[in-house]
């Protein structure tokens, strides 16, 4: 089978006195009964600099000219997900009581999501480990455990040159990705196992 590309990410990540911002902007496009569906998606992500703490994060996505809204408002103890949609303006939150340790959260079509698990584990050695995720759902969403496995080293062919990378496995109960995290400790490839996934990160021009 030949592969398509279906979306472009671009992504960036800024740096301020306590924190650390990402921003994240998808643009996608799939086939629907009446012809090719626009899907455009933005994200924002805050994180402690020095702890890497999810302070904040809230995505929009537009398609056929509607917006919806997701979020996520953390606190010491509990965190609230909240989803906005243009069509009435009315909004709904769920309170969640929150994780011990570090969670991440996890929003469809933004990528950028694993580079950020992925840039906290590179720091770390394990063989076996669990990750606290929130799953942001098109139905209720879900606090679950995902188990984060250590492949070791992989070489790679990357940017059109051989690389020795960590590859990490993510899995549920109900998908399985690989990742591959560079020298520099960013992901540059993500795989989902048995779907034909594959997001591959282009270098940056600098």
């Amino acid at each position: 089978k030949r592969s398509r590309a279906l979306a472009t990410e671009v992504f960036e990540y800024l740096t301020a006195a306590h924190s650390v911002r990402v921003v994240s902007h998808v643009l996608q496009t799939l086939a629907g009964p009446n012809g090719d569906v626009a899907i455009d998606k933005k994200a924002w992500l805050t994180v402690g600099k020095i702890d890497s703490d999810l302070r904040s994060y809230q995505s929009t996505l537009t398609v056929g000219g509607r917006d919806l809204t997701r979020g996520i408002v953390v606190n010491d103890t509990a965190f609230t997900s909240y989803r906005v949609t243009s069509v009435h303006g009315m909004g709904e939150g769920t309170r969640y009581s929150r994780p011990p340790g570090r969670f991440y959260v996890l929003d469809g079509q933004v990528f950028v999501l694993f580079d950020v698990m992925c840039r906290d584990l590179a720091n770390s050695k394990f063989t076996s480990r669990p990750v606290s995720i929130l799953l942001l759902r098109d139905g209720e969403d879900q606090v679950t455990e995902i188990t984060v496995t250590d492949l070791g080293a992989d070489s790679i062919r990357w940017a059109a040159k051989p690389m020795m990378a960590r590859k990490l496995r993510f899995r549920d109960a109900y998908s399985t990705f690989h990742a591959w995290i560079g020298p520099l400790g960013y992901m540059v490839r993500l795989e989902q196992d048995g779907r034909g996934l594959r997001v591959e990160r282009e270098p940056s021009p600098a």
